[in-house]
C-alpha cells in the first residue's frame, strides 16, 4: 500500500478528483427531461486505467460522498437513510473497482480493448447496483408511478425511470472510450520512459 501512495499516484488521483467534482456541477445542469446526466463516470473509469483499481475506487467512493452531500438523494434518505448512504458510496465505487480489474488484463498488449470495456463497465455496475436497492428498499418512491403507467414497479423502475438515462450514460461513455484510451496511452509512454 504504501508503494501505491506515490507522490505521483496522489497528484494524479488530486487532479482527476478536480476534474470530477468540475463534472459533478456540470451533470446538475445537464437534463433529459427530469434525468440527469452523470459526467462523473468518465473520470472514475480513466483513474481506473491509469492508476488500478485503487485509484477506481477513491475516485468512486468521492463520487459517492459528492452524492451525498450535494446530490439529489434527500427522497431516497426519507425511505431508509442507511440504504441511501450504502448504495451512493457503493455503486460508483464498484464500478471504478472493477473497471480497473477489467482493464489490468488488457494494459499490455490490448490496451484499446481494455479501455473501452473499463469504460464501458462503469454505467453497467453503476446502474445495475442501483437497480438493486431500488427493487430492495426504494420500491414506494416509484409505486405511484407505475400505478399511473399501468404497470409492475419494478419494470417501471427498471424501464421507465432508469433506461432512459442508462442508455445515454453508456452512449457517451462508449463515445468517449477512444478519448479515454488516448489519455491512458500517452500516460503510459510517459511512465515507461520514466522507467527506462
Amino acid at each position: 500500500m504504501k508503494k501505491y501512495f506515490t507522490t505521483k499516484t496522489i497528484t494524479g488521483l488530486g487532479i482527476l478528483t478536480a476534474v470530477l467534482i468540475c463534472l459533478f456541477g456540470l451533470s446538475n445542469v445537464v437534463k433529459f427531461g427530469p434525468l440527469t446526466l452523470n459526467l462523473t463516470l468518465i473520470p472514475i473509469a480513466l483513474g481506473a486505467c491509469m492508476y488500478g483499481p485503487i485509484g477506481g475506487l477513491i475516485l468512486g467512493f468521492i463520487d459517492g460522498l459528492l452524492n451525498l452531500l450535494v446530490g439529489e438523494v434527500s427522497a431516497f434518505m426519507a425511505v431508509n437513510a442507511w440504504a441511501t448512504v450504502l448504495v451512493v458510496l457503493l455503486k460508483t465505487s464498484l464500478a471504478g473497482l472493477i473497471s480497473g480489474l477489467i482493464y489490468l488484463p488488457f494494459k499490455q498488449k490490448l490496451s484499446l480493448l481494455g479501455c473501452i470495456l473499463a469504460v464501458c463497465v462503469v454505467p453497467i455496475i453503476n446502474t445495475g447496483v442501483f437497480i438493486c436497492f431500488c427493487i430492495l428498499f426504494f420500491q414506494s418512491l416509484y409505486s405511484s408511478g407505475a400505478a399511473a403507467a399501468g404497470k409492475p414497479t419494478v419494470e417501471y423502475i427498471v424501464i421507465g425511470v432508469i433506461g432512459i438515462n442508462f442508455l445515454i450514460e453508456f452512449a457517451v461513455n462508449a463515445g468517449l472510450s477512444a478519448v479515454v484510451h488516448q489519455l491512458v496511452s500517452h500516460f503510459q509512454k510517459k511512465e515507461n520512459k520514466k522507467v527506462a
